[in-house]
């Protein structure tokens, strides 16, 4: 019978992730088990992931700030540049 995943938290976050790929490298999971192996391999990709790009919440709010941001720069260019182009003096 195989080895169950070990109980975490959430599997999906970032404690359960490291908690599910530190034992499938050392060897405490059946990666015989097809389901198993899935959840061992997506654990470990995203906690190589986490490793390189960094938290994915922090992405969310930086990318948001940046969109934030940009749309209010183009609503000022627009509010700058329509009375020019409409001849309104």
């Amino acid at each position: 019978m195989a080895r169950k995943i070990p109980e975490t938290n959430d599997p999906h976050d970032d404690s359960g992730s490291a908690a599910i790929a530190a034992h499938a490298r050392s060897g405490q999971l059946d990666m015989n088990d097809p389901v198993i192996r899935r959840e061992a391999n997506r654990a470990m990709r995203q906690e190589t992931r986490a490793h390189l790009w960094g938290d994915i919440a922090h992405r969310k709010g930086v990318r948001r700030a940046l969109f934030i941001a940009l749309l209010v720069l183009a609503v000022w260019i627009a509010a700058l540049f329509t009375p020019v182009l409409l001849g309104i003096t």
